[in-house]
């Protein structure tokens, strides 16, 4: 285990933003299903949120995934100072 104490400090600062996203995504989730279930629409409005919402979530799944392939590979490019393919990735 790491006991630098300058390293946690920098994954906390890499970690809180990400989190506060999260965070974000998990309200405006709240703040719809709040919203609907003011209206008169009743229980089917409810569900084609919910279905949305499920939508939304793949979709942010898929993006983080390919971000997070993506950074790995610029990362390991950017250490061999191979410019030519971290533009290849970058410009897919």
């Amino acid at each position: 285990m790491v006991r630098d104490r300058e390293f946690y400090m920098t994954m906390l600062r890499i970690a809180l933003p990400i989190a506060l996203q999260s965070f974000l995504s998990f309200l405006v989730v709240i703040a719809d299903d709040i919203m609907v279930s003011s209206t008169s629409h009743g229980l089917f409005a409810q569900a084609a949120v919910a279905q949305v919402n499920s939508i939304t979530a793949l979709f942010t799944a898929t993006m983080t995934g390919l971000i997070a392939g993506s950074s790995v590979l610029i990362a390991q490019y950017w250490g061999r100072k191979d410019m030519e393919r971290i533009k290849r990735i970058l410009l897919w």
